[in-house]
């Protein structure tokens, strides 16, 4: 029994002792190395930074921590490396330099964190062209340090797309300087792919083609082996026009932005997709735009199907669509556990009825509604408008109990607004209702609300949505998910007079939130 025991404690040392022997022969080289960079860099302090951060690279080659990314090109449908083998590029946004807190701790991170925890081997970025315009070498020098380089260390791609503050649709001189000079630095590097216009809208097809023939003319002659990406019209979601004439270059991928319901996808980019390639750059749920985890799970499964790659809006927890919930630990939406599943090869079907059902538990542990008006305000209420006198406690009539809202519009375009202080969540509930009365029943009437960040919703025009009769009161049913809420929560509801006559007056009574059964 000893002899065995003793077995197991030196087969346990044998791995053990193999590294340590390793280390050892390797310690001089990095000894070497180390006393030579310093020395160096004690009589050039200038160099430091950059005599560090190579050593760094030197280092972690002699230990096989780098792993390096190849040439990607194109062959009919498929991306391909230098091997002739087929890449699928499957990864997340990590929205820029500049975006929420600390990005010079974090981002490098998040990229590392992201490829070998959650099993990405592409991070889609943004470069501000403004701010490239305004300090080129100290923009690229945050973009390499906290994407580009972290990314290139694991082997994994990083492509790169613009955003202009003017939201210019198509390039002008200042994204021809910027490609040209990103292109220049990183001529030699496989790392780096190129996104070259964002999403361009009320413009048209040919307008965009004709505007990437001659701007990826120009990099090509700067970096001839970069593999580009395209986009279309409708904010950069269709690209199935380029199946009848394809961009006149090789190496060339198309990419589509789908923040759209399932039934739309083979119409956006699911023909092109079957003879040429095509990427997916960003989509996402339970945000705006509007997409749903349903659809998003429909998309991941028709990539699937499909054969193509895509990259998921936005490793974060701000400017949502997020993957994270909590960006501090990593831990992710609902939203984000469906991508994760995905990079990981698991059943994102299953992943979905498992989020489904314990929404469904969760849910009905809530109200199946929220009252804010009954004879009065429910929650804490400042009233504000324009061109209005408000009662908020009108004993002239009311569907139950003794009051309800009086609002007179003093002109014909006149609006009520009722400010909550205290925010009022909406997460639970799927619909607005009321009662409402109109002296006049030729005055338009609609609703919007402002959420926790004080940005307008859409604004929702009443009439379409009266049930009752054409006098007296009608009960008033509005879809949450019409107004586009940004927010799970609101800090505001207005309503509007948007057509009729001076000193018409309506009333409001029993306002709740409620959740519809589905």
């Amino acid at each position: 029994m000893k002899n065995k025991n003793l077995l197991k404690i030196i087969k346990c040392f044998i791995p053990l002792s193999g590294i340590i022997v390793y280390l050892k022969s390797i310690f001089p080289i990095i000894f070497i190395i180390l006393v030579n960079i310093f020395f160096i860099s004690s009589i050039f302090p200038g160099l430091r930074s950059s005599f560090i951060n190579d050593t760094g690279s030197v280092v972690r080659q002699i230990l096989g921590l780098n792993k390096t990314a190849t040439w990607l090109s194109t062959d009919e449908k498929n991306i391909i490396n230098e091997s002739g083998e087929r890449v699928l590029l499957r990864g997340v946004n990590i929205a820029g330099v500049n975006w929420g807190g600390d990005t010079q701790k974090w981002n490098p991170k998040a990229t590392r964190y992201v490829i070998n925890s959650w099993g990405a081997n592409i991070i889609r970025t943004r470069i501000i062209q403004e701010d490239y315009l305004r300090d080129p070498a100290g923009t690229l020098d945050a973009l390499e340090k906290q994407v580009i380089r972290p990314a290139r260390q694991q082997g994994a791609y990083v492509l790169i797309h613009p955003y202009v503050t003017t939201f210019n649709q198509l390039p002008d001189e200042g994204t021809y300087k910027m490609w040209l000079d990103i292109a220049d630095k990183y001529r030699d590097d496989p790392t780096v792919l190129y996104d070259l216009m964002l999403e361009p809208h009320d413009v048209t097809h040919e307008e965009i083609f004709n505007a990437y023939s001659a701007l990826i003319a120009q990099v090509r002659q700067v970096h001839p082996r970069s593999l580009i990406f395209v986009t279309g019209e409708d904010w950069g979601r269709k690209i199935n026009p380029y199946l009848a004439n394809p961009m006149p270059f090789d190496n060339i991928v198309y990419r589509a932005n789908v923040y759209n319901s399932v039934e739309e996808f083979e119409e956006i980019f699911g023909l092109i997709a079957q003879d040429l390639p095509v990427f997916i750059g960003e989509f996402g749920a339970d945000a705006y735009p509007r997409m749903s985890q349903k659809d998003v799970t429909s998309l991941i499964r028709y990539a699937k199907q499909l054969d193509i790659g895509w990259a998921a809006w936005s490793f974060h927890d701000i400017g949502c669509p997020c993957l994270l919930e909590d960006h501090v630990k990593y831990i992710p939406s609902d939203y984000g556990k469906l991508v994760y599943a995905a990079l990981q090869g698991d059943n994102v079907a299953e992943v979905y009825r498992e989020i489904n059902e314990q929404a469904q538990t969760n849910l009905s542990a809530l109200p199946s509604q929220y009252i804010l008006y009954d004879d009065e305000f429910k929650v804490n209420v400042v009233q504000e408008g324009w061109e209005t006198d408000t009662d908020i406690k009108s004993l002239e009539m009311s569907v139950e109990g003794f009051k309800s809202i009086l609002i007179k519009f003093k002109k014909s375009q006149a609006g009520a607004v009722f400010v909550f202080p205290e925010l009022v969540s909406t997460q639970s509930y799927t619909n607005i209702q009321f009662y409402l009365y109109r002296e006049d029943v030729e005055q338009v009437i609609s609703l919007s609300v402002s959420d926790d960040q004080n940005k307008q919703s859409n604004k929702v025009m009443v009439n379409d949505f009266l049930i009752g009769g054409e006098k007296g009161w009608a009960i008033v049913n509005i879809p949450l998910s019409l107004l586009n809420i940004n927010s799970d929560s609101i800090n505001k509801i207005l309503i509007e007079q948007d057509a009729g006559a001076a000193d018409s007056r309506i009333f409001i009574d029993n306002i709740i939130l409620m959740r519809e059964q589905r």
